[in-house]
């Protein structure tokens, strides 16, 4: 429709064409879609700078979010880390259980091989060493 200042130059002088004004359009009409157009990107714009300003209060909202997750996430790795220390402390707790029941098992067979009528089950301290009674 209208020509461009930056169009092809002519010829190879390097000059730029001037706009050229349609002739057969009224100054009158041109101008009306001039303004029509320019409206319609103004209004483009408004739409596009609130669907923007919804985009960064989104962003925000998720930022926070993240910052939620992120604590929730070290608080529940230091959960997960005392549960592991836990764990490992039952494992020992559950081993040293099973020897002593091995070391009785021991006496009670070695009291049953002398006959001397025990049932075996008395635990002295040197029995069971680390037993505090």
């Amino acid at each position: 429709m209208w020509g461009s200042p930056r169009e092809r130059s002519s010829g190879g002088s390097g000059r730029v064409k001037r706009a050229v004004w349609p002739r057969r359009m009224p100054a009158r009409v041109a101008l009306v879609r001039c303004f029509n157009i320019w409206q319609e990107r103004v209004e483009r714009f408004d739409e596009r700078q609130g669907r923007l300003a919804a985009m960064a209060q989104e962003i925000g909202q998720l930022s926070s979010r993240i910052e939620g997750l992120r604590a929730e996430n070290l608080h529940l790795s230091q959960e997960g880390e005392a549960l592991l220390l836990e764990r490992d402390q039952l494992r020992s707790t559950l081993t040293r259980i099973g020897e002593l029941i091995q070391r009785a098992s021991e006496a009670t067979t070695r009291a049953r091989g002398r006959g001397d009528g025990s049932r075996g089950w008395a635990v002295t301290p040197e029995s069971a060493p680390g037993c505090v009674g």
